[in-house]
């Protein structure tokens, strides 16, 4: 095994062993990564259900929305790489809509409409995951974001935000 801070490098490439450790480690970061999803939303939705029980589903989303878009301006004015980390926790810590929207959801229709309204709510949930990179990149690496870094796709993330507590808060 090689010291501390040397990489063990045989005349044919990288050696076995240290492949396989590599390989090992990268596991464990996929792991680490990933073992959370399974979880998360019963979590997620324990604090949401807890907030929702006191305050009303409808003003947990408002607060969810609105903490989104605190979220988003922490991160899109991050000095700092543990700025930028400290707005994506904080986004994930104040917005538990996914869980309360589906209850808010499947009260709100009728048995007949319920099929539609939930087919309709995974297409918009779709529809953002594939708009939001493209805006995103775009604003990030236009002329418009060029000295800005994260700023613009934030804001744009805002506004969004903002115009669905406006039309949903009238």
């Amino acid at each position: 095994m090689p010291a501390a801070g040397q990489v063990c490098v045989t005349e044919g490439g990288i050696s076995r062993q240290v492949l396989t450790v590599l390989g090992m480690m990268n596991i464990v970061e996929g792991f680490t990564m990933n073992v959370i999803w399974p979880f998360l939303p019963f979590m997620v939705e324990a604090f949401g259900v807890a907030t929702e029980d006191t305050v009303g589903l409808r003003p947990t989303l408002l607060a969810g929305t609105l903490g989104t878009c605190v979220a988003n301006l922490v991160f899109g004015f991050a000095p700092t790489y543990k700025v930028a980390i400290f707005g994506r926790v904080l986004s994930g810590l104040l917005n538990s809509n996914a869980g309360i929207s589906k209850t808010y959801l499947g009260e709100s229709c009728t048995k007949q409409q319920q099929p539609a309204a939930f087919a309709t709510f995974c297409v918009m949930y779709g529809l953002g995951s594939v708009i939001a990179p493209a805006i995103g990149g775009f604003l990030r690496y236009s002329k418009l974001g060029k000295n800005y870094g994260l700023i613009h796709p934030s804001l744009m993330h805002m506004r969004m935000a903002m115009l669905v507590h406006a039309i949903h808060n009238p």
